[in-house]
């Protein structure tokens, strides 16, 4: 059974409500290296934003130009739009890396505060040309491992600030880290925590459901391949829910299993495909990541047409089908300067990879 998230076990939806909550530095084990701090969010949206406000803050209320690539998710900008950042998007080239020659030119005429340089979808991105950049022109350097499952080699090392997004790979409703590399940077968020009744409900309706039903489910309420969602302001709720903290603790001893899984589903899953004909190809190779266990089965067709015919076919044969991100306006509304992300945005379809282990 294949469903746009990761299904928790019973005994993870009842410790939930009954587990004590746990050791916040063990909750971050995982993900925070030696001598580095951790603050949970429940969004690594809120993240973005505490990091632009407390550059703000730093600069006496000065706005801080915060670079962020093309290729990137608009509705994760929400709650970094309502502060007072100028947000400039820098382009990726073919291989989703930063197109650095072009990201020299912009810096002559833009000055970078904080350069955000992103794992896309679990593969390492090069860190360390990352930090010659953000040292030659005097910025900080954000490191975005919201695909990520865990930390690889060369991750959370090289950056001032690292974002690990639990909650995008494992069955917990939210769970966001910042990983400072000075404790204090950022001050621990304030508020509520988002409600989880309805969360939990859901998963354990999934869980019930045939699978007859829920491939139904999938060819009803899947958009067309060109339709983006609508953007809506994120909801005041920057904290960590106590119910996903319970649920991520049970879920840590199980990472290995949880990553080699993700890499063996994605594999048979492109096999799957394969066999269906469709004029797709696996972007990572066929072995389900290429050494990283991946976020999502990155699957590219040749044209935009055959992206809309392979998305509709695997609609209609019940598979979770998802298209991503929904770009920027600034980037969407000039095309002759962002092409690899409208190229990505327009080429490339995904489908969820769990692991199903524990």
């Amino acid at each position: 059974m294949t469903t746009h998230v990761a299904l928790p076990r019973w005994m993870d939806l009842i410790a939930a409500a009954l587990k004590p909550l746990p050791d916040e530095d063990a909750l971050s084990g995982p993900w925070r290296r030696q001598g580095r701090a951790a603050v949970w969010y429940s969004r690594g949206a809120w993240v973005l934003a505490a990091v632009a406000e407390q550059i703000a803050r730093a600069n006496n209320g000065a706005p801080p130009h915060f670079w962020m690539p093309d290729y990137f998710c608009n509705q994760s900008t929400a709650a970094l739009r309502e502060t007072n950042a100028r947000l400039i998007f820098y382009p990726v080239d073919e291989n989703l890396s930063p197109d650095w020659p072009r990201c020299e030119t912009m810096a002559e005429e833009i000055r970078s505060d904080v350069f955000l340089a992103v794992h896309f979808f679990g593969r390492p991105a090069d860190m360390v040309q990352a930090r010659v950049f953000c040292d030659a022109n005097d910025a900080l350097l954000f490191e975005d491992a919201a695909h990520v499952l865990r930390p690889l080699a060369g991750m959370a090392t090289e950056a001032d600030i690292s974002l690990f997004c639990p909650h995008k790979s494992l069955p917990i409703p939210d769970g966001a880290v910042l990983i400072e590399r000075h404790v204090g940077t950022c001050p621990a968020p304030s508020g509520r925590a988002p409600g989880v009744g309805g969360w939990m409900a859901k998963r354990a309706l999934q869980k019930l459901s045939p699978t007859g039903l829920l491939r139904s489910r999938n060819r009803r309420q899947a958009p067309p391949y060109a339709a983006d969602p609508e953007f809506l302001p994120l909801p005041a709720t920057p904290m960590m829910s106590a119910p996903a903290q319970r649920i991520l603790m049970r879920a840590q001893p199980h990472l290995e299993q949880i990553d080699a899984a993700r890499r063996r589903h994605a594999g048979v899953l492109a096999e799957i495909i394969n066999k269906m004909g469709l004029a797709l190809t696996p972007v990572f190779g066929t072995e389900g990541g290429g050494g990283f266990a991946p976020y999502r089965l990155v699957l590219k067709a040749q044209s935009t047409a055959a992206a809309n015919d392979a998305y509709e076919a695997l609609v209609e044969a019940g598979f979770p089908v998802d298209t991503w991100p929904d770009l920027p306006p600034e980037v969407t509304s000039n095309p002759t300067a962002h092409e690899w992300a409208l190229h990505f945005r327009q080429h490339l379809i995904f489908l969820p990879v769990f692991s199903g282990v524990i």
